[in-house]
């Protein structure tokens, strides 16, 4: 299990950053269908997908929000960030396998309320900018 960041909200300020590069392969989507429960074939069939207007079946946006969850609890704010809301638009698909890169920049911290709030983009290398959204976290100490 990777080691989370031990950051605490006095050593958070705006403009911190990080970025994190996650390998979005085929196995990763087929796992979170089971997890989920979502089998819709826009993320499972081919045709069906393409007769949609997608080049191959979809990855989940709600997959790729989970990299982001992973974001918050391990990078920034980390260790003690827990994930209070989420505001992301999906500008355009993701299809496995691909490397995904995730950026966080901070944009604002409350102190004395212990919030961060961090702006994101998900992009990758063949389509670019994929979705882009903020994410407020308490740190819980």
């Amino acid at each position: 299990m990777p080691e989370a960041v031990d950051l605490s909200i006095d050593q958070i300020s705006e403009g911190l950053s990080d970025v994190m590069v996650v390998r979005l392969d085929d196995e990763t989507v087929a796992r979170f269908c089971s997890l989920s429960g979502d089998y819709s074939p826009v993320h499972t069939d081919a045709n069906f997908a393409k007769a949609r207007g997608f080049a191959a079946p979809i990855a989940h946006g709600v997959l790729l929000l989970s990299f982001v969850s992973q974001f918050i609890g391990l990078r920034l704010p980390g260790r003690h960030g827990v994930l209070r809301k989420i505001d992301f638009e999906f500008r355009k698909p993701v299809y496995a396998p691909c490397d995904i890169q995730i950026r966080g920049m901070v944009v604002s911290t409350h102190k004395g309320l212990r919030l961060v709030i961090v702006r994101f983009e998900i992009s990758n290398s063949s389509s670019g900018l994929c979705a882009r959204g903020t994410a407020e976290s308490v740190l819980d100490r």
